[in-house]
């Protein structure tokens, strides 16, 4: 539950600032498929696992990411056991 403060599970900061860095068009379940999905940027780690302890990297990654669409597309590929490159 790396999205919620401990002490009173408010919202984190953290998670927020990368969330507004993703396409506009970002649904609720598209944006935890991003920090749930290898990322390129990030040498094909998730950005959950990252977030505490390299935030710089993850708040930088969303660049890579035109659209939820290349998300889409993305998630696809990892489930047919293709990888992320086209």
């Amino acid at each position: 539950m790396f999205q919620f403060n401990t002490g009173d599970l408010s919202i984190s900061a953290a998670p927020q600032a990368v969330t507004a860095e993703l396409p506009e068009r970002r649904l609720g379940w598209a944006v935890a498929l991003w920090f749930a999905m290898p990322n390129i940027r990030l040498d094909r780690r998730m950005p959950v696992d990252l977030s505490a302890s390299n935030f710089d990297a993850v708040f930088q990654a969303p660049q890579a990411f035109s659209s939820i669409e290349h998300m889409v597309f993305i998630q696809r590929r990892l489930t047919q056991g293709r990888g992320v490159h086209a």
